[in-house]
């Protein structure tokens, strides 16, 4: 498959050769495609490229993981005078994409997964819920499941009120944390 991409780009077909290595997730010879034609490729119109060619393509995932990690870092170390988030303008971008491409089925919990927590960074509580709610209702792996169980107890401890109930439904919550953390512990990176 990687030949006959690399054949389409010396035919001069550039845009099938890319959508071909796209296919097979060959981001650096769509970086060096691009960069021989004077291509400008912006890294989300990459990742949207390669979410749709291959949805569960593991590259997107890691890509969109330093995204996120790259975003958390930046608003941790940033905040406007009044008080505000200053997200940056990539991560609203990305949670456009990751909205448009769970409604178009490109692995909708994934995606509705990412938007809720861009969402939940930019303050977005409804948002956040919604997304995450949709998530939660597109057939979710089991790992999925867990994931987002524990980004809404994030979202709750953020944004409940104190009381008792929700005293006890915090307790309920760390107490399957605990137990949920060493069901993953060797896959925590």
């Amino acid at each position: 498959y990687l030949y006959i991409a690399g054949s389409l780009y010396r035919l001069g077909n550039v845009d099938e050769a890319i959508r071909r290595y796209a296919e097979v997730g060959d981001i650096d010879s769509i970086i060096y495609i691009a960069e021989l034609e004077n291509l400008e490729i912006e890294e989300l119109e990459l990742l949207e490229l390669l979410a749709k060619a291959n949805p569960n393509n593991p590259d997107v995932f890691t890509r969109v993981k330093r995204f996120i990690y790259d975003e958390e870092g930046y608003l941790f170390y940033r905040w406007e005078p009044s008080g505000n988030r200053a997200i940056k303008p990539e991560s609203i971008e990305l949670c456009d994409m990751a909205m448009r491409l769970a409604r178009e089925g490109y692995n909708p919990v994934f995606w509705y997964y990412t938007a809720s927590y861009i969402y939940y960074m930019m303050d977005m509580q409804s948002e956040a819920y919604n997304a995450l709610a949709l998530a939660q209702n597109a057939s979710p792996s089991p790992y999925m499941s867990d994931s987002l169980r524990a980004l809404k107890i994030l979202y709750d401890a953020r944004y409940q009120r104190l009381g008792k109930r929700y005293d006890q439904q915090l307790q309920r919550d760390i107490k399957w944390l605990i137990q949920t953390s060493f069901k993953y512990a060797d896959e925590i990176d």
